[in-house]
């Protein structure tokens, strides 16, 4: 096990990490950076080390696949690459561990984070349990084709190429992170994706954009209402666990979904009841599906999802049977009933004990007095909390 203190100030060239052990680097220089060798396990130490690397798609600290690298920070460090190339950047299936009492200042190059991705590439899990980080995506205050990158997280993306950056958990330390021109500071880059993203908003400073924490719950306590634009999804609720049971998206006893990625399948399987269009959604689109289905907040989620024709094909059959049981419905398309009753604006407020939505009201809202069903409290098995709902 190798066991080396490297003063990168005498280094001619990129010093390469090629085996397990641990590594103190220190000193400054301008023109090379550090890389680890796939399936390398080792700890690597930033003392006090400058390295910037901004030619030629140069890397500061680049990690390759299948790693697993803990970096521990002492004294003052500064990480910059060059174009394309995240400051820290791992590789698809790597876990990358930051913790110390030091602090490191990272530059990703145009198109890159500053922590996670390059651009339009694929990287492993982010762990930071303690330290103080700045991490700012390349070129964030310029124009460029490239933009888009997260501060820790995803990478900008052109023409389809996109990044896509693993699970992003932040348990301690005093974290500052910047996008360019993406929606997130700590997440996916533009149009790319991530994996979980799980942080303690105390080590975050304000102001710091944090994929999917924003629809955490405790984030609402204080707002007077949730907009949203389906509302009218709740009066089809009791017509929900039939339908996620043909599709054997239930667990054996029928409480709770098999898996969690039954539980996001069927995020898009609502939607697709209340508007039948495969397009792509935002979070803040999502929300009463999230609500129904009992998923997580702090959890992210596609933009979008492909259903199979089975799925089509059931969804179309329960539409079907809530017309035919609403005498008032039979003769309704169906599209004429998705845009009358189930596309419809509402807000959504917290108690203490549950959830309530209210939905905007129609002049022929008078049909919902013949519905046959109950739907002013939507409880399924599956539901923490029961949806109060203020309509008609």
């Amino acid at each position: 096990m190798k066991n080396e203190k490297i003063d990168m100030s005498r280094e001619t060239g990129t010093f390469r990490v090629s085996q397990e052990g641990m590594y103190i680097i220190t000193g400054t220089n301008s023109r090379h950076g550090i890389t680890v060798s796939a399936g390398v396990r080792a700890t690597i130490v930033l003392q006090d080390a400058n390295l910037c690397d901004l030619e030629n798609m140069g890397v500061a600290f680049h990690i390759a696949e299948d790693c697993h690298i803990t970096v521990i920070l002492e004294g003052n460090n500064m990480l910059h690459s060059g174009r394309e190339m995240a400051a820290i950047q791992s590789r698809k299936n790597s876990i990358l561990i930051i913790k110390g009492d030091g602090k490191l200042i990272a530059y990703g190059g145009e198109g890159a984070a500053g922590i996670g991705c390059g651009y339009a590439t694929e990287c492993g899990d982010i762990i930071i349990e303690s330290g103080t980080i700045e991490a700012y995506a390349g070129y964030q205050y310029e124009t460029s084709w490239r933009a888009g990158s997260a501060g820790i997280g995803g990478a900008g993306q052109y023409a389809g190429r996109k990044s896509k950056c693993g699970n992003i958990t932040i348990t301690g330390g005093k974290i500052m992170a910047k996008c360019d021109k993406g929606n997130w500071d700590i997440g996916p880059g533009d149009e790319g994706t991530c994996g979980s993203v799980k942080v303690d908003k105390n080590a975050i400073a304000p102001g710091v954009r944090v994929y999917g924490s924003h629809l955490g719950t405790e984030q609402y306590r204080d707002l007077k209402h949730i907009p949203i634009s389906n509302a009218g999804l709740v009066i089809l609720f009791p017509f929900l666990p039939m339908l996620f049971m043909r599709l054997n998206m239930l667990s054996q006893d029928r409480r709770d979904f098999n898996s969690n990625e039954s539980k996001v399948r069927a995020i898009f399987i609502l939607q697709h009841l209340m508007a039948s269009e495969d397009r792509e959604y935002d979070e803040k689109d999502l929300f009463l599906n999230r609500l129904l289905i009992n998923y997580p907040f702090n959890e992210p989620l596609p933009k979008r999802m492909e259903l199979n024709q089975d799925e089509l094909n059931t969804i179309d059959s329960l539409l079907e049977a809530a017309k035919t049981n609403w005498e008032k419905m039979r003769n309704t398309s169906m599209r004429g009933f998705q845009e009358a009753f189930l596309r419809r604006a509402g807000f959504i407020e917290k108690t203490e004990r549950e959830w309530v939505l209210t939905v905007e009201e129609r002049a022929f809202d008078i049909l919902l007095d013949s519905i046959p069903w109950s739907y002013k409290l939507v409880r399924l098995p599956w539901m923490e909390n029961i949806l109060k709902v203020n309509w008609r």
